[in-house]
């Protein structure tokens, strides 16, 4: 297993093929190209990670935060990640 969270157990498989799901979207539904920054901001689950590699896949640039963050921090953070 590559991921135990919870009642969820997730194969490394299991974690590849989510991860190329949510990168098809990303590339042809969203139009990320190759070096764009994507904020993706979650609690630590099996599907926030999925979609860091997800964003990798995809050739993007993870910029990661946790939801708790008010507007004035995250400013921070995407000026920061530019």
């Amino acid at each position: 297993p590559a991921l135990f969270y919870e009642d969820a157990v997730w194969s490394y498989g299991e974690l590849r093929e989510k991860a190329a799901q949510i990168a098809h979207v990303l590339v042809k539904d969203l139009g990320i190209i190759p070096g764009k920054r994507v904020l993706l901001r979650g609690f630590n689950t099996p599907m926030l990670i999925a979609c860091w590699f997800a964003v990798l896949m995809a050739g993007g640039i993870c910029v990661t935060s946790m939801p708790l963050l008010r507007m004035k921090e995250l400013k921070y953070i995407i000026e920061k990640a530019k």
